[in-house]
């Protein structure tokens, strides 16, 4: 690789930032580093080069003052494959380096590469434990800065790896970049915090990486988008400029709500990867009309930010009356800095409410199958629960942002907050709560996951409450809508805790568990998917079933799906498109191996290989393959 090789930072790294955040008690809570806020294209200037607060944990310990970057869930391997080497590893405990709040960014440092994506992973990370209010708790990633030379970046679930690729700038259109000059997606904020995403999410639905109707992967690739230009707000001195610049509205065009900028312009694309703002409003004709996963996502993303646009605006009309005199019209000019304070405070925790919802919405979809549908439905359920009075119309504004771009809720009696409530089971259909000894030994392993290691009693403990949730869904498998686990075994895909305060401002503690079956004979014709059924249910602290959320999946007497079943035949016919759509498919034969063509259409690699922008202008999108 054509950059400077730099050796271990040394004192001469120490002017920038403090020292770690201390909680008392010597204590460390944060660890500071040094990242670009959007890339280095933009990071030129000194106000988008930031230090980023991210929980601190005990790294990997290569000696005394030595380690490497890599903690609890994420092992960095600067491993280069087109250079075949393995470059050497950033000591971010070396003591100059903790005073200084990590690296300096440099474009051309591997050792700040790896910081970087050590940073916007971890702080990924946080905003997923603070939605779900629980640990994330998995095998660690394999993340590599230099995997590969080529334009594309990809979570590889078979592998458990984040790879990121670096590349050459248009020679002809480079954008703000050199001609030529080396582009690095590693050191994105946004790529990063997209891929780290998608890896997040195929730990909380894995069933979610099967492509079974067009929403499955663009929901992956909607989240991730999500996820990534949210975090832009939690950055205080990019918003507050967002607020000057655009006036107090944020709806504008501008790098706050903009994707990966220096990958698209590197490209000679002109224009960022993508970008949450919309030219002409909401087409509710595109939804329908859209295939390709990342441009089917975009209309989540600007449906998710165009609530988001509303309640915000909701929340500050009250300061922008009282810094007009009350005619609500700001003047010429500069806005009072007091003014763009408080109207960036608000914007801050607007955005970071509609962040937590919309991962914390997790814990309301069902394990398989995934439906833009179901994510609203688990949006208000999920809003429902922990902002019952919802003074700012946020539901409201979801739901009409949802509608005025096709994405119509199905099997509900109207679009209204009452009936996109997830339903609670008749306790006719349900014989006996789950026990409550299961739920206490559940809290208790959550509980002890938040120290430092998990104990081999506790481990046994969560055997002990997977047998017991097991037993309880074979009893009650009708009311969950599955077979019997006789037939077709039920397996308990993953378990849970959930904390939310209640009305009364006391503590509760409910448990969500996903139960899925899978029919041990395929269907034909349908690209080696197998249908599958599954049912989220979510318990209350007394154990008592408070939602169910199905999947069924009608099976025939063979114990094969059923081809009439609704779910099968929608099935069928987005295989059907897929196969229109596949250059491959009319002449490829046995040697494209048909039994499993979708699984080899639908993964990260190839749908973000290729990439382009998706047009800020819906009557400009176009149906990608």
């Amino acid at each position: 690789m054509e950059f400077a090789q730099y050796a271990s930072p040394d004192v001469r790294q120490t002017k920038s930032a403090s020292s770690p955040v201390h909680r008392g008690h010597g204590e460390i809570a944060a660890r500071r580093l040094q990242i670009y806020v959007f890339d280095p294209e933009l990071g030129r200037r000194r106000r988008y080069r930031i230090t980023l607060e991210i929980p601190y944990e005990k790294l990997d310990s290569l000696g005394e003052n030595m380690s490497r970057p890599s903690g609890r869930l994420i092992n960095i391997v600067d491993y280069d494959a087109a250079a075949d080497v393995h470059y050497p590893l950033a000591n971010l405990d070396h003591p100059a380096v903790l005073a200084s709040g990590g690296l300096d960014p440099q474009v051309d440092s591997h050792e700040f590469h790896q910081q970087m994506v050590y940073a916007v992973t971890m702080k990924v990370v946080a905003n997923f434990e603070r939605a779900l209010g629980r640990r994330l708790d998995f095998d660690r990633l394999t993340v590599l800065p230099h995997a590969f030379q080529g334009r594309n970046a990809f979570f590889h679930p078979t592998t458990s790896s984040l790879n990121f690729g670096y590349f050459r700038a248009d020679p002809d259109n480079p954008g703000g970049n050199l001609p030529g000059q080396w582009v690095f997606t590693c050191l994105s904020h946004d790529i990063v915090a997209h891929e780290m995403t998608h890896a997040i999410v195929h730990r909380l639905r894995p069933h979610f990486f099967e492509a079974t109707n067009p929403d499955v992967f663009a929901f992956h690739e909607g989240i991730a988008d999500i996820v990534a230009i949210f975090q832009h707000f939690g950055f205080p001195g990019v918003l507050s400029e967002a607020v000057q610049k655009g006036r107090a509205d944020l709806s504008r065009p501008g790098p706050l709500l903009d994707l990966a900028k220096q990958f698209g312009y590197s490209t000679g694309n002109g224009a960022a990867l993508r970008t949450a703002t919309e030219a002409n409003g909401p087409d509710p004709k595109l939804y329908r009309a859209t295939f390709a996963p990342h441009d089917r996502g975009s209309v989540l993303v600007r449906a998710v930010f165009d609530a988001f646009f509303t309640t915000y605006a909701t929340r500050v009309e009250d300061l922008i009356r009282i810094a007009t005199g009350g005619t609500g019209v700001l003047g010429e000019g500069y806005l009072p800095p007091d003014l763009v304070n408080r109207v960036t405070q608000e914007a801050g925790d607007t955005a970071q409410r509609v962040l937590d919802l919309c991962i914390r919405a997790f814990d309301y979809l069902p394990p398989i199958d995934v439906t833009f549908s179901d994510y609203l439905r688990a949006l208000v359920t999920a809003d429902k629960e922990l902002n019952p009075e919802d003074p700012f119309d946020l539901r409201a504004n979801l739901v009409d942002a949802f509608l005025a771009r096709g994405i119509h809720p199905e099997g509900v009696f109207s679009p209204n907050e009452e009936s996109l409530l997830w339903d609670a089971p008749e306790a006719s259909i349900i014989e006996a709560n789950l026990d409550p000894n299961v739920l206490d030994a559940l809290t208790a392993y959550e509980a002890q996951r938040w120290g430092a290691k998990t104990s081999r009693t506790a481990r046994k403990e969560v055997d002990w409450v997977a047998q017991n949730l097991h037993a309880w869904a074979s009893t009650h498998h009708a009311a969950l809508q599955l077979e019997s686990n006789d037939r077709i075994p039920i397996e308990v895909k993953g378990f849970h805790s959930m904390f939310r305060v209640g009305s009364d401002g006391q503590l509760l503690t409910e448990a969500g568990v996903q139960f899925v079956q899978t029919p041990p004979n395929p269907s034909t014709g349908l690209g080696g998917l197998q249908p599958r059924a599954g049912t989220t249910v979510v318990f209350s602290g007394d154990g008592s079933a408070r939602y169910v959320i199905p999947k069924p999946l009608q099976v025939l007497a063979d114990n094969s799906p059923s081809q009439e079943d609704p779910r099968v035949k929608s099935l069928m016919r987005f295989v059907r498109e897929c196969d229109e759509r596949d250059p491959l498919f009319p002449w490829a034969g046995e040697a494209y191996d048909l039994s499993n063509r979708m699984a080899r259409r639908f993964n990260f690699a190839l749908v973000h290989h290729g990439i382009r922008p998706v047009s800020p202008n819906p009557a400009e999108a176009t149906n990608g393959g």
